[in-house]
């Protein structure tokens, strides 16, 4: 845990200047260098993370604010790394994820607090209101393999979480379930390039009720289509069009809904996200927003769509 609580210097030129530091010797049992050296690594992945992404185009990453931070020499609070998150304090929603996660490796990037501003011009100490933030980023992509004894397996690969001052700002997750048996039979998936695991890819939609409060519902959806050859039986081929993850929350919500706006692609197919809600709501109740979901190198275009986006959501809300 990092306590900054002097402006003009950034966390990265303190964290170079030991003698600076005010209690050196609770940095760590090894000793401060050995917290040094580790500060250095966490950072220096995520700046890596950041510069790799600006260098391929593929835009913003879940590390940006946390590296803009540490390079800020005006900012002050409390930082954490690397903080052990019990699977049982995950989001109601998200409990069935426990389930295929490694709890060895299940922990946040980071938690802190910004320092509290204050002002007193009147001759009175006014505090302003303090900020909380924080990353979750569980990697574990090595795909799931079972004897085929095993009919069923789930895993999760991806599982990255963001949050401000205890709202969810980013998610992104992404899990697989293995089909070794169904009906019975054995089955292969084809074309496969993850043994028999199918993919869903997660999403986190909010949506505003009547009453004006904010629901959020995490929805996965199947990447492509699959096919299962089965070994034995009377079916030889199972094909698998579509598959969704969705906790009873979610399904309740998008079944009540007056609107969904669902994003969808500027080809006009319908995408896997469209495909998820006209399960659960009807396509009368359900409003296309065109984003440009696969445009990452022109940032001009993107952010227009975004633009238009939000055009399209704030005239049907002034027009009901």
């Amino acid at each position: 845990m990092i306590f900054k609580l002097v402006g003009g210097r950034s966390l990265v030129e303190l964290l170079d200047d030991l003698p600076s530091w005010t209690w050196p010797e609770a940095a760590s049992s090894a000793g401060p260098a050995a917290a040094q050296s580790s500060i250095r690594a966490t950072i220096r992945k995520a700046r890596e993370a950041v510069v790799t992404a600006r260098a391929t185009g593929a835009g913003n990453t879940p590390y940006d604010n946390f590296v803009a931070m540490v390079d800020d020499p005006n900012w002050t609070g409390v930082l954490a790394l690397s903080v052990d998150v019990p699977l049982d304090a995950l989001p109601a929603p998200l409990q069935a994820l426990a389930a295929g996660i490694d709890p060895s490796g299940f922990y946040a990037h980071h938690l802190g607090l910004t320092a509290t501003p204050f002002s007193g011009e009147t001759g009175q100490l006014v505090f302003q209101t303090s900020s909380s933030f924080g990353l979750i980023d569980y990697q574990d992509p090595v795909d799931q393999y079972f004897s085929e004894e095993t009919a069923f397996a789930f895993k999760v690969l991806q599982l990255t979480v963001g949050f401000q001052n205890a709202n969810l700002v980013s998610f992104a997750s992404r899990v697989e379930l293995m089909i070794n048996r169904l009906f019975g039979a054995l089955t292969r998936l084809f074309p496969t390039g993850h043994g028999n695991n199918i993919l869903l890819d997660g999403v986190y939609q909010s949506q505003r009720s009547p009453d004006g409060s904010a629901q959020g519902t995490y929805v996965f959806a199947m990447r492509g289509s699959n096919s299962l050859q089965l070994s034995t039986g009377a079916l030889e081929v199972v094909e698998l069009l579509s598959a969704q993850l969705v906790t009873v929350k979610a399904a309740n919500l998008l079944a009540k809904a007056d609107v969904v706006f669902v994003p969808v692609a500027d080809s006009g197919e319908t995408g896997r996200a469209e495909q998820t809600v006209l399960f659960y709501a009807e396509a009368w109740r359900v409003e296309r927003v065109v984003f440009a979901l696969h445009d990452r190198e022109h940032t001009t275009r993107r952010e227009q769509a975004w633009d238009a986006a939000a055009a399209q959501v704030a005239a049907w809300f002034a027009a009901h």
